[in-house]
């Protein structure tokens, strides 16, 4: 390795540092939130309680829809830290400092150390990838391994062919990287790298196709995913079902929009152009740059493939999530990284346009969080006009607010505005480490003092009740919403759920001749004569924050 391209171990310190003193603080201040954070969470809890890791569980059912790579990280995490919503998210705030650490030397040995740094800082700095290394979600770490199969993709495209064998060695690595995806999310785990790398060798040369390194990359994936889809299938019963419905539910993600997500076909690029600042407003024009070195175009080349593969792919599916698209945030943070580094040179300058976006993204983003303190000040004077009688109930709760939420929002605007000074001032690395640290204030200020208050609005009345009930004999029920909150608050035990499918469980805790007292959650706005009808013998206790609370006697 060249000077050129040698990893300073003074910048992966530094890196370890900042990244754990970002990542850490403040992991368990608010609650879990539903679905998937409780979700996952639970999954790992019933690990813990079955003590059978192999399976995934939620309600003590087989969960069909997503591997246990995660959540053996979490059970890990519980096991040392308690179940609780700091252990279910540190595994993804490790994964953020990993991602940092990769990030940069990735960077480094493919251009040299400035453009390693910026390629990081521009990750670190950028709000929403700054974001999920604080929560509970699979995708940090699904997406790692994407962006770590596709990297050693893109090193076998750099090399001649006379390093056939090192090529053999990248094609294993990305077919070690994208099984653990696999094992992590499920199929897209092998389906956005395969789309990625197809579409690269179509636009930019089929030929020669590395058949055998190909080969290579195909066992050393399939070994890895067979650890334990194999498994399944060899070594238990409802194996074959499982990996069906498994597949079955992958699909439907794909074809039809799961919990009120099918959002327009322009979502995921909002996003990413509001979500993603400042990477954005770099990586946009990274997307035009020309290089005249094979290596520089390669890597151009595949980020920007990368990202439009993705971002088209799931703006075409119906059911769109944000986090969907997260997989552009590393793409984007290459192609920012490299125009940036032109403007470093000299080569590129900040244009108009791109200061328009700068100004706007602030704008949107520091007056949202600027303004929230009026917000919640006024949302029980708006709350009677509200139809819903669901939001209405939640707006009208009493929420202590300590009139200084604001400050993050004002922190962030002029924090950004003084980036775009440093901008105008040419002090680009000034820039870039003052919005590291804005974004690092921001994020954490908000964490610690906004989300738990949002929490209280959106789930609090229902989390408290299940927690107060946790010690009664008793099942629990929710309508009119999804949830995985009622198993993983009330601390739902085996014993506590029956040996039959979900849909007859429900049926007969609403209908059939119960042992125990049956708890039922259900959102205000699902409450009518036709819901009393099928809950006849539902009695209210009270409502709450937009939720009824019944009860059914044995």
């Amino acid at each position: 390795m060249s000077e050129r391209n040698s990893i300073y171990f003074p910048d992966l310190a530094l890196i370890l540092v900042v990244s754990l003193l970002s990542f850490l603080p403040f992991l368990g201040a608010a609650p879990l939130f539903d679905w998937d954070e409780i979700n996952f969470a639970e999954a790992a809890r019933e690990m813990l309680v079955t003590g059978d890791y192999f399976r995934v569980r939620i309600n003590y059912e087989v969960f069909w829809e997503k591997p246990p790579l995660f959540f053996w990280l979490q059970v890990i995490s519980m096991k040392i830290f308690g179940i609780n919503a700091f252990a279910a998210r540190l595994p993804n705030a490790l994964v953020g400092v990993v991602t940092l650490l990769s990030l940069y030397v990735i960077g480094t040995r493919l251009r040299d150390r400035i453009f390693g740094l910026l390629v990081a800082g521009f990750y670190f700095c950028s709000l929403l990838p700054h974001f999920y290394f604080k929560s509970g979600i699979i995708d940090p770490l699904f997406n790692l391994f994407i962006f770590l199969g596709i990297i050693q993709l893109l090193q076998a495209e750099m090399r001649s062919e006379r390093e056939g064998k090192r090529k053999h060695l990248d094609f294993a690595l990305a077919g070690l990287f994208l099984g653990l995806a696999t094992l992590t999310k499920g199929p897209v785990g092998l389906l956005v790298p395969g789309l990625v790398w197809l579409t690269y060798k179509l636009l930019y040369g089929w030929f020669p196709f590395p058949w055998r390194s190909l080969l290579v990359g195909v066992v050393v994936g399939l070994l890895v995913i067979l650890t334990w889809f194999g498994s399944m299938l060899v070594f238990t019963a409802e194996g074959p079902a499982l990996i069906m419905k498994f597949i079955e539910y992958q699909l439907s993600l794909a074809s039809s929009p799961v919990g009120n997500h099918g959002q327009p076909f322009f979502y995921h690029p909002l996003v990413f152009l509001i979500g993603c600042f400042p990477l954005a407003v770099f990586a946009l024009r990274g997307m035009t740059l020309r290089f005249s070195t094979s290596r520089d175009r390669a890597l151009k080349r595949m980020m920007l493939v990368f990202f439009w593969v993705v971002m088209i792919l799931f703006s075409l599916i119906t059911n769109k999530i944000i986090h969907y698209s997260s997989l552009t945030y590393f793409p984007g943070a290459f192609l920012a990284a490299l125009f940036f580094y032109e403007i470093l040179k000299g080569r590129k300058k900040f244009t108009p346009d791109m200061g328009l976006h700068f100004v706007l993204s602030v704008a949107l983003l520091g007056g949202a969080t600027l303004g929230i303190n009026y917000l919640a000040s006024h949302l029980q004077n708006w709350a009677p006009q509200v139809e819903n009688p669901y939001v209405k109930g939640a707006m009208q709760l009493s929420v202590s607010w300590s009139g200084w939420e604001f400050i993050w929002g004002l922190i962030f605007l002029l924090g950004t505005l003084g980036g775009l000074i440093l901008i105008l001032k040419k002090k680009w690395l000034a820039f870039l480490a003052l919005q590291c640290l804005v974004t690092m204030i921001f994020m954490n200020g908000l964490n610690k003092t906004v989300a738990p208050k949002v929490a209280e609005y959106s789930q609090k009345t229902a989390t408290d009740f299940y927690r107060e009930m946790k010690d009664k004999d008793a099942y629990f029920l929710v309508a009119g919403f999804k949830s995985y909150a009622q198993y993983y608050y009330a601390e739902v035990m085996p014993e506590d759920r029956r040996e039959m499918p979900e849909e007859e469980w429900r049926t007969w805790l609403i209908r059939g001749n119960v042992d125990k007292d049956v708890y039922m959650v259900a959102r205000k706005d699902a409450i009518s004569w036709r819901f009393f009808q099928w809950h006849r013998y539902f009695i209210p206790m009270y409502e709450k924050g937009g939720f009824v609370f019944l009860l059914r006697k044995k």
